[in-house]
């Protein structure tokens, strides 16, 4: 026996139509972080601290070049201005919207000389005319490298009990590296 309530796909495609059309609030819940990504308690680039004390400017901008990292400045332009490429004695500028740098790390040079040397470069790329605060941009290959030194020193094994980690640069051999120096849990 055939039932009289087979539905068209004429009726299937107008209830579609009319679906999430009606008054009601729902529940008021707010949507989640869906899928099976990671939530952290304190976000990376909050919780990460990079110290380097090198001992030359040209050191310091070596060390920039090798990863690729970017000294910028938010401008009051509504732009950042950034620039790359140190060690050859002229370096490459952009003007960029923020979010052409959304998927990048951004972090205040930590303490020692990391701040001046930082604004050095930029005065020296000249974007330092258009705003007060310089940072430095990491590429996500060097996050991918941090996280990675991060999760192998962490002894819990949980990224939200990580309060604070501490890196260090070291040269060996003509090369630079990132060293975990401290963790502080909560």
């Amino acid at each position: 026996m055939v039932s009289d309530a087979i539905l068209s796909d004429k009726t299937i495609r107008a209830a579609g139509d009319e679906a999430g059309r009606g008054e009601g609030l729902g529940d008021a819940r707010q949507a989640g972080p869906g899928g099976d990504g990671v939530v952290e308690r304190v976000p990376r680039w909050e919780r990460w601290k990079i110290r380097f004390e090198p001992s030359s400017a040209g050191d310091f901008a070596m060390w920039l070049d090798q990863f690729k990292i970017r000294v910028g400045v938010l401008g009051r332009d509504n732009k950042v201005h950034v620039a790359w490429g140190f060690k050859g004695g002229s370096p490459q500028v952009e003007a960029a919207e923020p979010k052409a740098y959304n998927a990048w790390g951004q972090t205040l040079p930590a303490d020692g000389p990391m701040p001046a040397l930082t604004q050095q470069l930029a005065r020296q790329a000249n974007i330092m005319q258009f705003g007060r605060i310089a940072l430095l941009f990491y590429p996500f290959e060097v996050e991918a490298l941090l996280y990675t030194l991060e999760k192998e020193w962490n002894k819990s094994g949980d990224a939200n009990k990580i309060r604070e980690t501490v890196f260090t640069v070291v040269q060996s051999g003509g090369e630079y590296q990132f060293k975990v120096i401290d963790q502080k849990y909560f």
